[in-house]
């Protein structure tokens, strides 16, 4: 691991890494005896969701032709201390008890020298498959792969993926799926927490005076709270969020704790936990070290075993963080960070610019780079051989949304004047509305707008079920400088948003603000939550032709907040990689909750699955692995592991 690259192992490192290398040993035998000194034998060898494939001390033996009872007994017992255990009157057909000295594989040869035994086997195990019903899972490629295509994507590359690049979660299952014991943290923009996939498996922080199942570390904005006590909305025990853009925290808890065999959305990769919801990024997605370090050191006060952090700062070194990152060691809480998604080489990345906290050493942090559906680096996670530990799915992630989201193509936009609808436009290749209606050009001369323009276009959504509600919009302007005007705006009654009665001024610009270089808008929209909220947009000129090229809106997306849904969606990024792997962290510390946060940290890079890929871009050259990780579990408590000679 990353966090021993420079520093020698300590005794009590030694010991975890020993213990480790032990217990695996443990497993793969499954030799566990109530009493050590008696004698060892092989037992039944495991899958790899650790459990028996096969009974140990028995095995089933066929012989050639029918015989009585008498003549199979003798056949049997032929094998000290062997006996029938089950078999018909005039019966082919045995089960044979061994006694506790002689194992499967001995009694297999024996058995097969005998000339009136045709066939002589184990009694086999088989299990039910833990594949869940949730409506959606078959679009969880992280969880089990099968080389399906993923439907609307939004990460091309590897689409279909190969099958079998996956976290086994299902082989996981097999062993364990509830991880209610554990508490994760998510510390993010909060969750939706009665998202019908998520609400059954929030924290219930009630008993500790947080009844909303965490804490709320930022108010209204990080910026705005801090400068004026914006709307006088403080930090409280409601850690819901407050934005229509605020989703990120509730696709990442879902990631980690959608529940799972519900037949509904999509499965976590623990069915059953404990999501406690810490708000610490704002509407805009922004933290401070004050909000994060906080909500760090929180979780740890309050019972959390991990934390998930899908955020990142590329700076210099923040102490004050790091020494949250030790206070949640001290308190035996793994963290897990997201490795950033600027295509950079961490290992290369200067003293001021690497990205925290994944750059941090501490042996209690994993940090966690993209992999794409055949498990190649995801083009924009960052990687590092020294500084970023171990990969998981961060592409196409299907996963929780806290409300609607509306992605418009302005096909269905009542359109006056100039403005046009068009596709494949040389700026996006996506569907744009323009002014002038020849925008999209590609010809000399340019085309530039009339004068004495008052054009405008216009569609009505439905926003009645939002609890609060954003538009996001990329647009390029190019108009003569306070004489010519481009504005958007809304109105919550249905009319006309440009008539002067019941009209909210969204944006309103005048100039150039980048040539053919789109400004991305993400604005409140509140006050247009109704069933007839009526958006518009006005491209107005004077007389004065100034040889302007004009107005083109690259697209329009609304989100928004809506309590009790069940939407899901696609994203993608390190921040879709981290939950994975604190997922995984709690299935390891719900197995066996006397491992400790090193302990876990190190079975999930032991356990994780090696890719050519990554061989040379993370500590491990792995991606993580749920059933391999849970490979390395300790014993339960009370019962000894016998160490093989």
């Amino acid at each position: 691991m990353k966090r021993i690259r420079s520093k020698q192992l300590s005794a009590k490192r030694v010991q975890a890494v020993f213990a480790g290398m032990v217990l695996s040993v443990y497993v793969l035998t499954g030799a566990v005896q109530a009493n050590p000194q008696a004698p060892l034998h092989p037992a039944a060898p495991t899958t790899v969701d650790a459990r028996p494939t096969y009974m140990a001390n028995q095995v089933l033996v066929h012989f050639h032709t029918e015989l009585a009872s008498s003549q199979r007994q003798q056949r049997v017992t032929a094998l000290s201390g062997a006996r029938m255990q089950k078999a018909g009157k005039l019966s082919s057909f045995a089960s044979v008890q061994l006694p506790s000295s002689v194992s499967v594989e001995q009694a297999i040869q024996q058995y097969s020298k005998d000339p009136s035994i045709k066939h002589v086997q184990p009694n086999y195990i088989y299990h039910s498959t833990m594949i869940p019903d949730d409506s959606q899972f078959s679009q969880q490629w992280g969880l089990q792969n099968n080389g399906q295509t993923i439907n609307n994507p939004i990460y091309d590359s590897s689409n279909p993926g190969v099958s079998g690049r996956d976290i086994d979660a299902i082989e996981a299952w097999d062993t364990l799926s509830d991880c209610s014991a554990v508490i994760v943290a998510v510390i993010d923009t909060g969750i939706e927490y009665t998202h019908q996939d998520l609400a059954a498996n929030m924290w219930d922080g009630s008993a500790a005076g947080f009844p909303n199942h965490g804490r709320d570390f930022v108010g209204a904005s990080v910026i705005e709270y801090v400068t004026s006590h914006f709307n006088n909305i403080a930090p409280d025990d409601d850690p819901a969020p407050m934005g229509g853009s605020e989703h990120h925290g509730t696709h990442v808890a879902a990631i980690i704790g959608a529940v799972g065999n519900n037949a509904l959305g999509t499965a976590g990769v623990c069915w059953q936990v404990q999501l406690m919801s810490l708000r610490a990024l704002d509407s805009l997605g922004a933290g401070t070290t004050l909000t994060i370090s906080d909500a760090i050191r929180f979780a740890a006060d309050k019972g959390a075993s991990v934390i998930n952090l899908s955020l990142g700062f590329s700076g210099a070194f923040d102490q004050v963080l790091s020494d949250a990152v030790d206070y949640a060691r001290n308190k035996d809480v793994l963290v897990i960070a997201a490795a950033g998604n600027s295509s950079t080489n961490m290992d290369a990345a200067g003293s001021t610019d690497k990205e925290y906290p994944c750059a941090y050493t501490q042996d209690n942090l994993l940090c966690i780079a993209a992999a794409d559906q055949a498990f190649n680096r995801a083009f924009f996670s960052n990687y590092g051989a020294i500084s970023v530990d171990i990969a998981a799915p961060g592409t196409n992630i299907l996963s929780a949304w806290g409300g609607m989201f509306v992605r418009d193509n302005f096909s269905t936009w009542t359109l006056g004047g100039g403005w046009r609808q068009t596709t494949n436009c040389i700026l996006t290749g996506t569907d744009i509305l323009a002014n002038p209606f020849d925008w999209c050009t590609n010809s000399l001369p340019i085309p530039t707008y009339a004068n004495n323009l008052d054009d405008q276009a216009i569609r009505s959504f439905d926003l009645s079920t939002a609890a609060a509600a954003t538009l996001l919009t990329k647009v390029v302007i190019d108009t003569e400088k306070g004489s010519d005007f481009f504005t958007l705006n809304t109105d919550a009654s249905g009319g006309n948003p440009f008539d002067g009665v019941n009209d909210t001024q969204v944006i309103m610009e005048t100039g150039s603000t980048f040539k053919r270089n789109a400004q991305t808008y993400e604005v409140a929209i509140d006050s247009c939550r109704s069933a007839t909220c009526s958006i518009g947009v006005r491209l107005q000129t004077d007389n004065n032709d100034a040889g302007n090229e004009g107005v083109a809106l690259a697209y329009l997306e609304i989100m928004t907040l809506r309590p009790g849904g069940n939407v899901i969606r696609l994203l993608n990024g390190t921040s879709m990689a981290t939950p994975h792997v604190s997922g995984v962290a709690a299935l390891v510390r719900a197995m066996n909750p006397s491992y400790s946060a090193v302990d876990t940290a190190a079975a999930i890079m032991a356990g994780g699955e090696a890719a050519a890929n990554m061989a040379s871009l993370t500590v491990s050259g792995k991606v993580v692995n749920a059933a391999g990780s849970l490979l390395h579990i300790n014993p339960p408590t009370g019962i000894s592991a016998v160490e093989v000679p």
